[in-house]
């Protein structure tokens, strides 16, 4: 469970992301997401926040593989000095055959005592399909 003031501050670095964010639990649930994320989903925050990131996001590789999924395997590098820029195509809007390429960057955020608390995920839209 992340503490009030520490999802304070995280919802605060998401709504101020110049391009679609949102933050997710170490266990994948969705704690906060952007204007821009709305946009770039067709997910209204109401929706995503609370529920698994995997549902909501639903990244697929160029061959359909699945990306998103519990038990994400791009949390656990999020917190190395490992730079990850995952990219993936996700569904764009509510029309499930509307796909757009992104490049997905993570950073671990911690709580004011530096433990780790959650994951912050930033999209930069990479082409559109």
């Amino acid at each position: 469970m992340i503490d009030p003031e520490s999802l304070e501050q995280i919802e605060t670095r998401v709504v101020r992301a110049a391009g679609p964010a949102f933050a997710v639990d170490l266990h994948g649930q969705v704690v906060a997401w952007n204007r821009r994320a709305e946009d770039l989903f067709g997910t209204p925050t109401a929706d995503a926040v609370g529920r698994p990131c995997a549902l909501v996001v639903r990244g697929t590789d160029g061959a359909g593989g699945v990306l998103c999924r519990t038990g994400c395997p791009w949390l656990p590098i999020a917190g190395s000095a490992v730079r990850a820029d995952i990219p993936m195509l996700v569904r764009r809007g509510p029309r499930p055959s509307a796909r757009v390429q992104v490049v997905m960057r993570h950073k671990m955020l911690h709580d004011r005592i530096g433990r780790p608390v959650a994951v912050l995920h930033m999209a930069r839209v990479d082409e559109v399909n």
